[in-house]
Formats: structure tokens, sequence, C-alpha cells
């Protein structure tokens, strides 16, 4: 057997292991329409799942825009300045903790 053909496949087999780990460590990312969605939910309802919560959670700064959009420029009722807070909230508590 050619020892660099063997070494070759080494290489290759470290390099795919390394590339799925990171992937599966990142974990699946929103689409935009659904995180917006997933805003405009907590925002509306006052109320949070913990599926919204680890949502929000992987959206990172793109939470912020969303809750930009949903505001718009309007003034927020006394619930939804709070849900709005809630959402600021899980979104930096995400981000501390990694």
């Amino acid at each position: 057997m050619n020892p660099h053909r063997s070494r070759g496949f080494e290489v290759l087999a470290v390099v795919f292991t390394f590339t799925l780990a990171s992937w599966a460590l990142a974990g699946p990312r929103a689409s935009d329409s659904q995180g917006e969605e997933t805003v405009r939910r907590v925002i509306q309802s006052g109320g949070i799942s913990g599926w919204d919560d680890k949502e929000l959670g992987r959206m990172g700064d793109a939470a912020a825009v969303d809750v930009a959009k949903f505001v718009g420029g309007d003034s927020l009722s006394e619930q939804h300045a709070g849900s709005v807070l809630t959402v600021i909230q899980i979104v930096t508590k995400n981000l501390l903790d990694t």
C-alpha cells in the first residue's frame, strides 16, 4: 500500500471531521422570515416559549433588526415595550454566554 495515499486520506478524514463538528456546534440558523415572525409573535403576544427563547438566542444581532422593523418608529404600549426588552434580554444573555 502506498503510504502517501493513506496519509492523504487521513488528512481528508480529519478535515471532514472538524468541519462536521464545527457545523454541528454552530447549530441551525433561523431563516430571516422565521426570525422576524418569532420576534413579532413574542412582542405581540407578550409571552415566550422555550422554542422562541432558543430561536432568539440563535439570532444574535439580527433580532435587533427585526425589533426595529416591528417598532418602525411607532410608539409602543407598555406591554409591547416590556416584550421588546425581553427579546433584547434573551439575545444579549445568549451572546454573553458564548
